[in-house]
C-alpha cells in the first residue's frame, strides 16, 4: 500500500486515491499465502462496499478504476 502511494504520487498524482484505495483492497480477501486468482475479485464482492463511504472521504472517485484495479 506504502509502494502504491508512493509510485501513484510520482507518476499517477490525478488517480492516486484510487492506487492506494486498491491496493489497500485487494489482499483483503486472501485466505492463504499461496498462489490464488480470485482473491481479487472477493475482494471487490465483500469489501469494496463495506470500505466505500470511507474511501468517498478519502479523497476516492473513480470505483469503477478502483474495482478494475483491485479485481485484477
Amino acid at each position: 500500500m506504502v509502494l502504491a502511494w508512493v509510485l501513484a504520487g510520482k507518476y499517477m498524482p490525478l488517480i492516486a486515491s484510487e492506487m492506494v484505495a486498491a491496493a489497500f483492497l485487494h489482499d483483503l480477501a486472501r485466505t492463504h499465502d499461496a498462489a490464488c486468482h480470485e482473491h481479487g475479485r472477493w475482494s471487490v464482492q465483500e469489501y469494496l462496499p463495506r470500505w466505500r463511504k470511507t474511501l468517498e472521504l478519502a479523497g476516492v472517485r473513480d470505483f469503477l478504476m478502483v474495482r478494475y484495479l483491485v479485481a485484477n
